[in-house]
């Protein structure tokens, strides 16, 4: 552990913010017709979901560390948090609205974090009830997968909607709980708070930054993805 900080955690993420900027250029080539890939099959589905539980999964674990490390003023930390990341998510909604309209993002991953860093942090200490929560909100998912409500609500939520698109959708259910089983996973591992891996920070520097700046990074690495790709498209 370095500066209060796990350092296989900052690695993980660091890894899945290499990951995201691979996928997310391959994806903009596809978009702009550049390059084609079926980026939902194969491979490219793997290294998504990766990602994915990475950001998710991570969120969870850092809760239950948090709140091991800081107590009672852990919760006001942890909302300011949550409101300000949800907030990152608003911008980029805004920001898609005025160049991709209608697909803009309605509801991504960080309005899902954010969102799920206000809903959960209350609960971060609680190993057991984090667990069944999301095995819950798992089940849930499953009833309302195949059930149509086209109305945003529904669409945040998870319901089946026809008429609503998003580049980037992360509903409440399921996705939540995988914010919300990070949270128990992180209550075992780092129970006694102490590291799990003992690694050498210098081996790791340039992705334990990533992982430290994954959210600057996922806030500018697009317009930088799209700035690249039109310059060699025009």
């Amino acid at each position: 552990m370095s500066g209060k900080r796990f350092l296989e955690i900052d690695v993980l993420r660091g890894l899945a913010v290499i990951g995201m900027i691979i996928f997310h250029t391959f994806f903009v080539l596809s978009y702009f017709g550049v390059l084609y890939n079926e980026m939902y099959e194969g491979g490219w589905l793997v290294l998504a979901r990766f990602v994915q539980f990475s950001f998710l999964g991570l969120t969870g674990v850092s809760l239950a560390i948090s709140y091991n490390r800081h107590g009672q003023s852990f919760y006001k930390k942890q909302l300011l948090r949550g409101l300000h990341v949800f907030g990152m998510g608003m911008l980029i909604t805004l920001v898609t609205y005025v160049f991709v309209r209608e697909d803009y993002v309605k509801f991504g991953i960080l309005h899902l974090i954010g969102l799920s860093i206000v809903f959960l942090h209350p609960f971060a200490s609680k190993k057991y009830f984090n667990l069944i929560l999301s095995l819950v909100i798992f089940v849930i998912a499953v009833l309302i997968d195949k059930t149509q409500v086209n109305s945003m609500i529904g669409f945040i939520l998870g319901f089946k909607t026809t008429d609503i698109s998003s580049l980037d959708y992360f509903p409440i259910f399921p996705w939540i709980g995988i914010v919300s089983l990070g949270a128990f996973l992180g209550n075992i591992i780092y129970k006694n708070n102490n590291s799990l891996l003992k690694l050498n920070s210098g081996t790791f520097k340039p992705i334990i930054f990533l992982g430290r700046h994954s959210l600057i990074i996922y806030m500018t690495h697009i317009p930088i993805i799209v700035l690249a790709v039109y310059v060699i498209m025009y």
